[in-house]
């Protein structure tokens, strides 16, 4: 002889399939949780990279600008030696000496 069970009581296959979506609901939030953390990492990581890439800019920036800077030296050397070639060339054929280059 079966006992009456509540009237209110859901039938035992309700109750299974309640408790696997119960297990699977918190399964899922394990993994929403897990991916959220997994996010923050690569958003830390994507920061990171981010400021070595801004360093290398700069350093790329400061490399070029004193590039210029000695680019100007060594065209203004190069003049210098060139007017004094010049005027040395010019004193020498003025002073008749040959082979002067």
């Amino acid at each position: 002889h079966l006992l009456p069970t509540a009237p209110s009581h859901p039938p035992p296959a309700a109750c299974c399939r309640c408790r696997a979506h119960k297990v699977q609901q918190s399964e899922v939030e394990e993994e929403i949780g897990q991916m959220g953390v997994t996010l923050d990492e690569l958003a830390d990581v994507s920061g990171a990279q981010r400021q070595h890439y801004e360093r290398l800019a700069d350093a790329s920036r400061s490399i070029g600008a004193t590039l210029q800077e000695r680019r100007g030296e060594l065209q203004r050397v190069a003049s210098e030696l060139s007017s004094l070639l010049d005027a040395h060339r010019e004193s020498a054929a003025a002073s008749g000496v040959q082979g002067a280059t």
